[in-house]
């Protein structure tokens, strides 16, 4: 007989596993769990970091050529009685590169256009193809604009389609 090397109780002098709390005895059998993990952990960190350098354009490089127009806007009372503010707008991209989940800054002025507040909003159903102008519909909830008070939308980022 010999002792677990986890619990220390006593255990067949044969025995790989002990049967009180399952702990494996030899070294190689240690090695066998942790070496998939030693393995799998470097590979990740090579891919994320593959993916930062190869996979994404940065939008900040780009924005001179994505613009965005405001076209109109409409409040909408659904059946629950909650407002929701309906952008129509236009991204006219001439870069290279489809875009996706644009995050709009919405700022609203009073009538004698002093700020009044900010929203930030991310679109997630829009994608902008390069070369192409695209017609968006952006919902913000909750957006009741006061008589008189204006807003200015602004398109600050987008992620590359990939």
């Amino acid at each position: 007989m010999k002792t677990c090397k986890a619990c220390q109780l006593e255990i067949h002098d044969k025995a790989t596993k002990c049967p009180h709390c399952l702990s494996f005895q030899s070294a190689w059998n240690t090695w066998m769990v942790l070496l998939p993990i030693l393995l799998i952990f470097p590979l990740m960190l090579f891919m994320m970091n593959m993916m930062t350098l190869f996979g994404g354009a940065d939008f900040k490089e780009h924005k001179n050529q994505v613009t965005y127009q405001l076209i109109s806007k409409e409040l909408i009372t659904n059946k629950s009685g909650t407002n929701r503010l309906k952008l129509v707008g236009e991204i006219d991209n001439r870069s290279d590169i489809d875009w996706r989940h644009p995050d709009f800054k919405i700022t609203v002025n009073n009538e004698k256009g002093e700020f009044h507040n900010v929203i930030y909003e991310t679109s997630y159903n829009i994608k902008a193809p390069a070369k192409i102008k695209t017609k968006t519909s952006t919902f913000v909830l909750g957006g009741e604009l006061p008589e008189g008070y204006t807003m200015d939308v602004e398109l600050i980022n987008m992620k590359p389609d990939r």
